[in-house]
């Protein structure tokens, strides 16, 4: 029955588990990749905090030293995000 249910929630993919705790654990897997975006907004609250706390008290890192350095959170950020789009498939 769960076996049914995995194939259908997949689309009919070739993916097959063995027993139903496998089954379970792919299900489980399945419904965190689909949560990824919680994981890019939770990076860009990070981000933006950071930003935040480097305007208010510098965070004295390399590159980091002076409050005018805030920028350099964002064009990071922005690097990252390009990295991703280009990575991904």
């Amino acid at each position: 029955m769960l076996n049914a249910a995995y194939r259908q929630s997949l689309g009919g993919a070739a993916l097959v588990a063995t027993d139903d705790a496998g089954v379970a654990k792919a299900l489980r897997l399945t419904m965190l990749l689909q949560h990824e975006g919680n994981m890019q907004k939770a990076i860009a609250l990070i981000l933006l905090m950071a930003m935040a706390v480097q305007l208010i008290w510098p965070l004295g890192l390399p590159g980091l030293r002076h409050r005018r350095d805030f920028w350099k959170i964002a064009v990071f950020a922005i690097v990252m995000m390009m990295v991703t789009v280009l990575i991904r498939p």
